[in-house]
């Protein structure tokens, strides 16, 4: 008696409970998730390089991966294809110039008025015999001193001005020139041609850069200029030579010292005007190798990354780590929770439209739900087995949707059809949309496949309204089974 009564209550639970029509639907949608979602029931293996593979791993979507080598290849053309950068200095010419102009022009004044003393010291000078008797010691300025003696003590200004040191006697041939506006004149014709040519500091590196030229960068107008000839710039030596080549000509007729001292002044005047500037070319290159984008290769879907046996190998360890990566961004994406969704209203829309009131009047309880539920399940369990199997198990159809032409071939129809068998037409079109859906996404396939499931479904339950004799049945399955092949295409 009590067993009896356990039993009626048992059953009555499973009959009329709730609960049990919501465990029904969590149990549909947790099979169409795990379809959605295989990674979350697939153990994953971690490997590290010289690892032994396990189990074959394909890839379980499309992903590109680096090529780093092209990449780097890339990136090594782009900095070599940068050109070194060298910078002018019109700055150290005008400077010369300028103060060429100055300290000539100074000591020339210095040199008029230290004469100008002299003569009229000269001038005054009372005759020996008539000289009073004094210290010469007292005097502040002697006439019997020579003007080049009075000139030396300008020589550290001269050389402050110019910014080059000379020697005595260079200094006193200037003096008995008179710092003449000659001298200067030649003296910055000289420099100006020379140094107007260009001066580099290391002449052998900067032939290293002949096949690609350089950029030289004007410091002033920030103007930028490509030489390719770079036999045209001095170095050094160079220059010096050319200092004694252009006064050749501008000396001709001029006293042997006097052209030296000429020469000599000209060559400590030239200076680089033209130098190296690392840290541009660097940055330069720098930014090239950065703006090369990283060389790309697909891997498809199911392609195979690692084959059991093999050891894993560094390429093969980048490819698992953007597998992973691919299967991260996508661990929950926003269309998949909106199928799922979508399945649950239009379940629960079902029940409530056409289910709830058929099952009081014919007091079915929750067995309707659970032989939808079970249609549902199989279904689902069905579409993703059709999924995995490979494409030239079926003639290679040209279907370009879903990706697998076999999903064409899923016998969805049949389960609409065993609804309507039982439970009518109503109930089975709906049924039928959501089988639809979810076929639809479990194979990827985009609206057309979803047309074309729902399409089907729908005309075997319209073939199936009237079934009184077992030829109906016969009838809707080879008319379904002639004209599905077709929708497709």
């Amino acid at each position: 008696m009590i067993r009896d009564r356990k039993k009626k209550s048992i059953d009555r639970f499973f009959r009329e409970s709730p609960h049990v029509r919501w465990a029904l639907l969590l149990l549909i949608l947790g099979v169409f998730t795990i379809g959605l979602y295989p990674s979350l029931m697939v153990n994953k293996h971690h490997y590290e390089i010289g690892d032994v593979v396990k189990k074959d791993i394909k890839a379980t979507d499309d992903f590109f991966i680096e090529d780093e080598v092209a990449t780097e290849a890339l990136r090594r053309q782009a900095v070599d294809n940068v050109v070194t950068v060298y910078d002018l200095n019109p700055k150290i010419l005008k400077g010369t110039v300028t103060r060429l102009s100055d300290a000539f022009t100074r000591l020339r004044v210095i040199y008029n008025q230290e004469k100008d003393k002299l003569q009229s010291a000269n001038a005054t000078a009372a005759p020996v015999s008539q000289a009073p008797s004094y210290d010469p010691a007292d005097m502040p300025d002697l006439p019997r001193v020579p003007l080049k003696e009075r000139m030396l003590a300008s020589k550290g200004l001269f050389e402050t001005i110019l910014g080059i040191n000379i020697n005595t006697d260079t200094f006193s041939i200037l003096s008995d020139q008179g710092f003449s506006e000659e001298i200067s004149r030649l003296l910055t014709t000289i420099v100006t041609q020379v140094l107007s040519m260009g001066v580099v500091a290391n002449k052998e590196v900067l032939l290293k850069e002949a096949d690609k030229g350089i950029t030289l960068r004007n410091l002033e107008t920030l103007s930028e200029t490509h030489i390719l000839n770079l036999k045209q710039f001095y170095g050094p030596d160079q220059a010096r030579t050319m200092v004694r080549v252009v006064a050749d000509p501008l000396v001709k007729g001029m006293g042997h010292d006097l052209v030296n001292v000429i020469v000599d002044i000209a060559q400590r005047l030239i200076e680089p005007n033209i130098t190296l500037n690392s840290l541009e070319t660097e940055a330069r290159k720098e930014a090239a190798a950065t703006q090369v984008k990283p060389v790309l290769y697909m891997i498809k879907k199911g392609e195979m990354i690692l084959r059991e046996g093999d050891r894993v190998t560094p390429l093969h360890l980048r490819k698992l780590n953007a597998m992973k990566g691919q299967d991260a961004s996508h661990s929950v994406p926003l269309a998949g929770s909106g199928a799922i969704l979508l399945v649950a209203a239009i379940m629960i829309i079902q029940y409530h439209v056409r289910l709830k009131q058929r099952m009081k009047l014919a007091n079915y309880a929750n067995k309707d739900l659970l032989f939808l539920s079970c249609i549902m399940v199989a279904s689902i369990v069905l579409v993703k087995i059709a999924g995995t199997l490979p494409d030239t198990w079926f003639l290679g159809l040209p279907l370009s949707r879903p990706e697998s032409p076999v999903g064409y071939g899923t016998p969805l129809a049949a389960g609409v059809m065993i609804v309507c068998l039982f439970m009518g037409r109503e109930t089975a079109l709906i049924f039928a949309l959501a089988l639809a859906l979810c076929a639809a996404m479990l194979l990827q396939g985009g609206l057309e496949t979803f047309s074309y499931y729902i399409l089907s479904c729908t005309m075997a339950a319209w073939w199936l309204r009237d079934v009184r004799e077992r030829k109906v049945i016969i009838n809707a399955a080879a008319k379904l089974g002639c004209s599905m092949p077709a929708w497709p295409l």
